[in-house]
């Protein structure tokens, strides 16, 4: 053999070697394409289930906004209630107090009035006794 075709033989095989590592790694990438080619469609299933999950929420939100915005309105209309209920309260601490003073001044003027006929009572008998007409 020459050294022709013995370089000729070492390239071939050379060749040939290269050619079966090539062989085993494009098989490697294939099966690593399959690999990801599973995971990208496991990744869209999730994608569309949180993209559903997402849309779930927003309409939660929207739900717990109307909530909020009537429950505000509910304070508000109950804050008002209660001043009004404050104010009523106040008038008829107001009316009590009026009518106090009113039975107070009633009670003086009998106190000064039954005071009055006492005194006089008391003097119309002291004047019957004097003049003997009673004993």
């Amino acid at each position: 053999m020459t050294d022709f075709e013995k370089l000729m033989l070492e390239a071939m095989q050379s060749l040939q070697s290269d050619m079966s590592v090539i062989k085993s790694d494009v098989a490697g990438l294939k099966t690593d394409v399959a690999g990801l080619k599973t995971d990208v469609a496991a990744l869209k299933t999730d994608v569309a289930a949180l993209k559903t999950d997402v849309a779930a929420l927003k309409t939660d939100v929207a739900a717990l906004k109307t909530d909020v915005a009537a429950l505000k309105t509910e304070v508000s209309d109950l804050k008002s209630e209660l001043y009004e209920f404050k104010d009523e309260v106040y008038a008829r601490f107001d009316e009590v107090d009026e009518r106090l003073d009113a039975l107070e001044e009633s009670a003086k003027i009998t106190r000064a009035a039954a005071n009055y006929n006492g005194q006089k009572l008391e003097s119309l008998i002291a004047e019957l006794k004097r003049t003997q007409i009673i004993a």
